[in-house]
């Protein structure tokens, strides 16, 4: 997951332009929980605050819709006023190993400034 995110944060300046609301596909599955430890300590420039946002407590476990979701959600929020700030982070995995992310940025961010 480390790799993922240093990877989709590429072209950011980093802590700079840190993610400001993280959406991750936690679970209750514990290795999930464990991958967030590891990926906190080795890439946290990349996060504004350890705090994240997952939907198993208020819509559930939406599996493999989940980067859709997340990413759905995120842009709501960038148009509706209430984002955190004007990035967002998008990390999920799959069981079999696969691990993606990406950084979303609310593109009326700057005519709001």
């Amino acid at each position: 997951m480390s790799k993922a995110v240093q990877e989709a944060a590429g072209s950011l300046d980093l802590p700079a332009q840190a993610a400001d609301t993280v959406y991750c596909d936690i679970n209750g599955e514990r290795y999930r929980s464990e991958e967030w430890g590891m990926f906190a300590m080795r890439s946290h420039q990349a996060l504004r605050s350890l705090q994240y946002e997952t939907f198993c407590g208020s819509i559930g476990d939406v599996g493999a819709a989940f980067g859709a979701v997340a990413m759905v959600v995120a842009a709501q929020s960038f148009a509706r006023g209430y984002a955190r700030g004007p990035r967002a982070l998008v990390m999920g995995g799959s069981d079999s190993g696969t691990r993606g992310a990406m950084f979303l940025h609310d593109p009326q961010s700057e005519r709001r400034a």
